[in-house]
């Protein structure tokens, strides 16, 4: 997983789409509010996934964050400092406090302009590819299950699960036409 090669096959900017997911964790003995996730209701631990737009290859992942932790700070500590100086992500309307994340307009469909709608279809549309790249990693069982072991271990596995993930997706590659 190398982050300079968001560029290959796509020099485009934004050159690569970035979510969040969550994987549930027994309740921690020290501090355990800060690892509520209050839109799941469980204690979890959070990544941060940054994805191919071209490939659907997963170019960077960050974490285990504490589950209380908002999008868009994970973000501005992770892959804002790593952007060139103009260059920006999709994303999801939880980054849309910061503009270095091209995210959707706030506010309900039938209230917007034609333009806005248009905007946040092609936005909607670009961001199925890290969504059905991180469903790729949520096929394996330690993001489906509780985590009971140390999250150390839980790093390594995810980082060697989004190996995994890119190795098959090399060899069946996202159907981009859909």
């Amino acid at each position: 997983m190398k982050f300079h090669n968001r560029f290959k096959l796509w020099p485009f900017n934004p050159s690569v789409a970035v979510d969040t997911t969550v994987t549930q964790i027994q309740r921690p003995y020290l501090s355990p509010w800060e690892y509520w996730n209050t839109e799941y209701h469980f204690y979890s631990l959070k990544y941060f996934y940054a994805v191919s737009v071209r490939t659907g290859e997963i170019l960077f992942l960050a974490g285990p964050f504490k589950g209380a932790a908002a999008d868009v700070t994970i973000g501005r500590q992770t892959i804002v400092k790593r952007l060139l100086k103009s260059e920006r992500c999709w994303a999801d309307k939880s980054f849309h406090y910061d503009t270095a994340f091209y995210t959707p307009s706030q506010g309900k469909k039938v209230n917007m302009k034609k333009g806005r709608r248009l905007k946040n279809a092609k936005i909607y549309r670009v961001r199925q590819i890290v969504e059905r790249s991180i469903l790729r990693v949520k096929h394996f069982s330690c993001v489906r299950m509780r985590w009971r072991y140390s999250w150390k271990l839980h790093q390594m596995c995810m980082l060697a699960m989004c190996k995994l993930t890119n190795f098959k997706l090399k060899r069946h590659p996202l159907d981009l036409k859909k």
